[in-house]
């Protein structure tokens, strides 16, 4: 029932809202069925809005979806030089100039 929940939450929510559940999920205060459905929909947000989230769970080691966000930051940006947090290389990459093809 939680994730299904987290499930309409997300399809409710436009990307103005997604704040304040991602604070939630950042701070680990969410079950962890409906945390899992919040990973996902962030994957799908505009990265300027998912990835910093997604990076400040990716500093918590004890945190429940570290392996997954770090896992979905890894695909986006590959992996930061040693010694430099989630959230400075997902900061630094969202800074670069788009990448034309």
């Amino acid at each position: 029932e939680q994730s299904e929940a987290a499930r309409h939450i997300c399809n409710l929510s436009d990307d103005k809202s997604v704040p304040v559940w991602a604070r939630l999920l950042e701070q680990n205060t969410l079950p962890q069925p409906a945390a899992e459905v919040f990973i996902n929909d962030l994957a799908n947000r505009p990265h300027a809005l998912g990835m910093p989230v997604l990076a400040a769970i990716a500093d918590q080691p004890s945190h429940p979806q570290f392996q997954q966000s770090q896992n979905l930051l890894e695909v986006n940006y590959g992996t930061p030089p040693d010694g430099t947090s989630w959230r400075a290389w997902v900061e630094t990459k969202l800074a670069e100039p788009p990448k034309t093809p």
